[in-house]
């Protein structure tokens, strides 16, 4: 039988041991057991807890501020322009108020145009020989992309092509008198051109101001009178078929206008393939509200307004109204805080000249003629009878929502059969 140690010996030999155990712990004897070393030393770091002075740093200014980084974020992009080309150059949220006007000042190849009243409005207007390139090269390069796309458009359709050539012969016949009335549009010094109303591309209006030898007349007879410098505004919107709409189809108008003391302006809008209606109505709202807040400064008054529209333009201009009713009631967004700033009392009357106010019978006479069904529907954003001015008014009217309405004066075919509307 082996002797069975003391107690003194059990405890000399776990020394022993121990201090054999940390020798060998301090003073490993590969590199493998140098790593071990190593690791067990390094105390333990939690995967939140920084290794670095510059992680702790860093730790530090994210704790300060927490939400910085969704602060700054950019907001996602919800807007859905169908057939938009660089229109994404301006295309923010729209809220057409003065401060918006004003911030309108960043807009390339524009320049401020200082009135006789020393205000500004901001004109499109090549300020150099360099942005003139751009301009002409930039607007070629849209003409040919949407002609294009409109070609595409009406590939279903082979009679719009005997239309086309049926109105390029109307044009070259009128051609000289064309020349002559842009001759005089742009020399003539009461015309106001390219103002820009708003940050699209076509958001461009002229101001046709009365003539100072028609004010002197009305001036002198008006001193024993109440006297005023103030002249009723017409706001004109020219037709196309939505296609071919464009500013300077009112010239002849406004200038017989502003020689019977009237200021007429004629706001510029976005075509199909460029636009849809709902596009083309809210150019149309903003270049009110632009009438609205600067018409004074060019002699008009804002009190006195009202709204014509022919063809296409008389179109238009109802639905402009009739989606003001409609977006009253509407929950305060981006979308809808244009419509809130002008009222529908804000117009004093509206004339329609040869206005297509029920789209669903009219689509019918339309194909006949060659403009086809399915691109009438692409245009009216697949909303027929909501974009029907003539449906609509019946509703609102059994809603009674007609109460701001302002009258309308509608003409067809001849001065004899004019119709109103209250």
């Amino acid at each position: 039988m082996a002797p069975t140690p003391t107690d003194s010996e059990e405890q000399q030999l776990a020394s022993t041991e121990a201090q054999q155990i940390s020798e060998d712990v301090q003073t490993p004897t590969s590199k493998e057991q140098q790593l071990i070393l190593t690791e067990i030393q390094q105390p333990t770091r939690t995967e939140d807890q920084p290794s670095t002075s510059t992680e702790v740093q860093q730790v530090a200014e994210d704790e300060q501020a927490p939400a910085s980084k969704d602060q700054h974020q950019d907001p996602p992009n919800t807007a859905s322009d169908h057939y938009s080309d660089s229109d994404s150059d301006f295309e923010e949220c729209e809220l057409t108020t003065s401060a918006s006007f004003s911030n309108l000042s960043n807009i390339p190849r524009t320049k401020s145009l200082i009135l006789s009243d020393h205000s500004t409005v901001l004109q499109a207007m090549p300020n150099n020989s360099a942005e003139v390139v751009e301009v002409v090269a930039d607007q070629s390069w849209l003409l040919t992309k949407l002609s294009f796309q409109l070609l595409w458009a009406l590939r279903t359709s082979y009679k719009w092509m005997f239309m086309t050539v049926r109105l390029g012969t109307f044009v070259v016949l009128l051609l000289p008198a064309f020349l002559s009335l842009v001759y005089r549009w742009i020399r003539d010094p009461d015309i106001h051109k390219n103002i820009v109303y708003g940050r699209k591309r076509r958001n461009l209006l002229d101001v046709y101001t009365v003539p100072k030898t028609n004010t002197n007349k009305t001036e002198n007879l008006d001193k024993e009178s109440k006297p005023t410098n103030l002249r009723p505004v017409v706001i004109f919107l020219s037709g196309g078929a939505w296609i071919i709409g464009y500013k300077g189809w009112g010239a002849v108008l406004g200038k017989v206008l502003s020689t019977f003391g009237i200021v007429v302006v004629t706001p510029d809008y976005r075509n199909f393939p460029q636009g849809l209606l709902p596009d083309m109505v809210d150019d149309a709202s903003n270049a009110i509200q632009w009438v609205l807040e600067n018409i004074h400064h060019f002699g008009g008054d804002p009190e006195n307004i009202t709204l014509v529209g022919q063809s296409a333009g008389a179109h238009i201009a109802m639905c402009t109204l009739l989606e003001k009713i409609q977006q009253t009631n509407k929950p305060k967004s981006c979308e809808t805080e244009q419509s809130l700033l002008w009222q529908l009392h804000q117009i004093k009357n509206v004339v329609g000249i040869s206005g297509p106010y029920n789209i669903e019978t009219s689509i019918e006479i339309f194909h006949k003629h060659g403009f086809d069904r399915s691109v009438v529907e692409r245009i009216m954003n697949h909303q027929i009878g909501y974009y029907s001015p003539a449906l609509r008014l019946q509703e609102y009217q059994s809603q009674q929502l007609l109460a701001d309405f302002p009258p309308v004066y509608s003409l067809h075919n001849s001065i004899f059969s004019i119709q109103r509307q209250n």
